[in-house]
């Protein structure tokens, strides 16, 4: 089931000419996440609104070199990225420690940290960025 909104904001962020680009981490080889990550995007009819599609090593700091790859393949600025993930350990704190501003969608696998910038659903992002 895709998480209500998501849709919406995506084409909003297409409208506003914001680059999204999906990092993914899973416990299965790389190639098979990265054909597990093409076949929801298929499915839920995402593919328009991504850029890109990549799942990382299973690395707490992957993410975070992934990222910096990417602002340096489209020339942005650190400044002028935004992670939004749903786990601390593996998309929060990968790109802060490169960084990047990060904000949390609210889930199960977040940790409970009041300092941490936490969203309660995906419309929030359109206020983040």
């Amino acid at each position: 089931m895709l998480t209500p909104g998501t849709e919406q904001t995506l084409k909003e962020l297409k409208k506003r000419g914001i680059l999204c680009v999906i990092l993914s981490t899973h416990p299965k080889n790389l190639q098979n996440t990265q054909k597990i990550l093409e076949d929801k995007i298929l499915h839920f009819r995402l593919k328009d609104y991504f850029f890109e599609l990549h799942a990382t090593e299973e690395f707490h700091g992957s993410k975070g070199d992934f990222i910096i790859k990417i602002l340096q393949k489209y020339n942005i600025p650190k400044t002028k990225a935004l992670m939004i993930g749903d786990n601390y350990l593996w998309d929060y704190k990968p790109a802060r420690n490169v960084g990047i501003e990060a904000v949390l969608l609210q889930s199960e696998y977040m940790k409970k940290d009041k300092r941490l910038k936490v969203i309660k659903n995906i419309k929030e992002v359109l206020k983040a960025i």
